[in-house]
């Protein structure tokens, strides 16, 4: 029989690494963050996704006396930045913008389990769609446009920002509730501003587009608002309609803006981030842009709180997928 005490002294020396390994991770957690941290936004530079993360990311950078750098990372309507994530070391070096598009990446395509991948760490805001069309369309009301799209099903050509995009999802959804249907000619662009520029050139009758690529253009007069996905009209287009207005009562849909890391990223990290993300979000320029862009600032009570939102939010568009049989339409 092995003597006790060398029994305990072989144990103590066994658990050894592991404690250093703990401290190690625990060092790692209480120094963070030591080197510049990668913000990817999947979407390209100058649209409203891009131009809000860069207002945050500097105020963030100034809290932290750390760099917090944007890297857009585009493809796939938002799926190749966040599969980068993703695959990234779950160190908190790593942070992700996503949107409601990302739902439907795993609820409609099977391309990302969000919740499986991510640890999501807070909401930032909400913002609604649009449906645009050229400045000289003779399409004067959502109406009109709906009764031509019914009149000469597959003719009528759409813009989105993708297949899969937010902005696709939204009309799929609208799709599936208005009477009669919606068979458009669907043409996917790389991003929401792209979409809106093909509707200023006349390359599409209309487009679904993400308010933040489309504000500007409108209000400028390059484009028309025919109508908006907001519970309300917003305060920037106050003339314009809502869905739930003329076609759909009580129908809108608005998509999300969040921050997510690894999934196996330490919990003291998360809450760090989630701090200097709700700190940095009441930038007074960040706000003023928020609104300009008909944003809602819409902060998440907790990590925990925005992960029980998403599980919900995946749910609720997996069953709606299901009840009214929702395909993509290419």
């Amino acid at each position: 029989m092995a003597d006790p005490m060398r029994r305990k002294l072989c144990t103590a020396i066994a658990t050894l690494p592991l404690i250093g390994i703990r401290n190690s991770f625990a060092n790692q957690d209480a120094n963070y963050p030591s080197r510049p941290i990668r913000m990817v936004v999947p979407y390209p530079g100058g649209d409203g996704t891009d131009v809000i993360t860069r207002l945050l990311t500097k105020q963030m950078s100034e809290d932290l006396h750390i760099p917090v750098v944007v890297e857009n990372r585009t493809g796939a309507a938002g799926l190749v930045g966040a599969q980068s994530v993703a695959a990234a070391p779950p160190d908190g070096y790593s942070i992700c913008l996503l949107v409601s598009g990302h739902i439907t990446h795993q609820t409609l395509y099977k391309q990302l389990d969000l919740l499986g991948k991510f640890a999501p760490v807070t909401n930032l805001a909400t913002a609604p769609f649009a449906f645009i069309v050229p400045k000289d369309s003779p399409y004067q009301t959502i109406q009109d446009l709906v009764a031509d799209i019914q009149k000469n099903p597959g003719y009528i050509t759409m813009a989105t920002g993708g297949l899969g995009s937010p902005a696709h999802m939204a009309f799929e959804l609208l799709r599936a509730n208005v009477k009669g249907g919606l068979n458009v000619n669907h043409i996917p662009y790389k991003s929401g501003l792209e979409s809106t520029q093909a509707v200023m050139a006349q390359q599409t009758d209309f487009a679904s587009s993400y308010i933040g690529s489309v504000l500007p253009q409108a209000e400028a007069g390059k484009i028309r608002v025919l109508a908006v996905t907001s519970s309300e009209r917003i305060p920037n287009l106050l003339a314009v309609p809502t869905i739930a207005e003329t076609l759909v009562p009580g129908w809108a849909y608005n998509t999300l803006l969040f921050f997510a890391v690894p999934r196996d990223t330490p919990k003291p990290i998360i809450q760090k981030l989630d701090n200097e993300i709700r700190k940095a979000g009441h930038n007074k320029e960040l706000l003023a842009m928020l609104d300009t862009l008909a944003h809602h600032l819409e902060l998440s009570p907790s990590p925990e709180a925005l992960e029980d939102t998403l599980k919900i939010a995946i749910q609720k568009e997996t069953e709606l997928i299901a009840t009214n049989g929702i395909t993509i339409q290419k």
